[in-house]
């Protein structure tokens, strides 16, 4: 009777991805074969023929397969090498826009690539910090800040800084014309500003206990009907009011121009520093409306 051959046994495998997690396909070359144990070495085993396996972390694995047969057993292995995704560290990078005088409001744009979290520092207090992508933030005194920002993911860190110029707050504010938009038509007993004729109007600006601080007298405009607004006073010279960032009440007075007596229509009360507001602390006009009276002045501001 002939001896009943004994089984070979070998494997081939190809990978879906040198990297985990990668699906790697066994293919048996082994003969006179009835049965497989696989062990992946990884504690998983199979009992097909051609298994597939899933490696979902990197390593050397020894992998081992044995076949039996009606002549007895024989056993094959080979290592399986898996490697870890090699993940760059980011690159931090970031703009910013609106560095103007104290109160600022800074917008920063985060220009990072391949981060997956952001931590800034604006420079002007431990505190102060962001997780956001984008930030923005509100530099209330003058200076020069540094601000950083730390890109990560799971390959690193990386970090970017840039120096920004806050100038001081403004102490002068100019007022280069005034516009009177609308007074009213008639006194409150119903009768007109001036007896014979449309308003003649002027203006003084003065403070709060009636002191006038920019007479401007000399400057009438004759026969103003309402119909004919807007009226504007370009102002020369300028009107210069320090300290802006005290709370002093001005005032715009409106005359009517009548001659030996002048009759008062009205005033606005108005304080500089309350225009002094984020996100746009220093406007170039400014519209006051009270009393029926509706006054814009053009601003610039200064130092002194």
């Amino acid at each position: 009777t002939p001896a009943t051959p004994a089984p070979t046994v070998s494997f081939t495998y190809t990978k879906s991805s040198n990297t985990a997690p990668s699906n790697v396909q066994f293919t048996s070359t082994a003969t006179n074969t009835t049965s497989y144990a696989w062990n992946f070495g990884d504690g998983t085993n199979s009992n097909v023929a051609n298994p597939t396996h899933t490696y979902g972390s990197s390593g050397d694995y020894n992998v081992t397969v044995t076949v039996t047969g009606a002549g007895g057993n024989a056993t094959a292995s080979n290592t399986v090498s898996i490697s870890a995704v090699v993940i760059s560290p980011p690159t931090a990078s970031f703009n910013y826009s609106g560095n103007g005088a104290a109160p600022s409001m800074v917008s920063f744009t985060n220009t990072s690539s391949n981060a997956t979290s952001y931590s800034w520092d604006f420079g002007d207090n431990n505190n102060n910090t962001s997780t956001s992508q984008n930030a923005t933030h509100t530099y209330l005194i003058g200076g020069t800040y540094t601000v950083t920002l730390t890109a990560t993911n799971a390959g690193g860190t990386n970090t970017s800084t840039k120096t920004i110029n806050v100038a001081a707050a403004y102490t002068k504010c100019i007022v280069t014309s005034v516009t009177i938009n609308a007074f009213p038509a008639t006194k409150s007993t119903g009768a007109g500003w001036d007896a014979s004729d449309a308003a003649d109007l002027f203006f003084n600006i003065s403070d709060s206990v009636n002191n006038i601080k920019y007479d401007n007298s000399a400057n009438v405009k004759t026969d103003v009907l309402t119909s004919a607004l807007p009226v504007t006073w370009n102002l020369s010279p300028i009107f210069s009011h320090q300290g802006i960032n005290f709370y002093v009440n001005r005032f715009i007075y409106l005359y009517d121009e009548d001659g030996f007596y002048d009759d008062f229509i009205g005033s606005v009360r108005f304080r500089f520093s309350d225009y002094i507001s984020l996100p746009n602390p220093y406007p170039t006009s400014i519209t006051v409306t009270q009393n029926g009276i509706t006054a814009t002045l053009q601003l610039t501001w200064t130092y002194p």
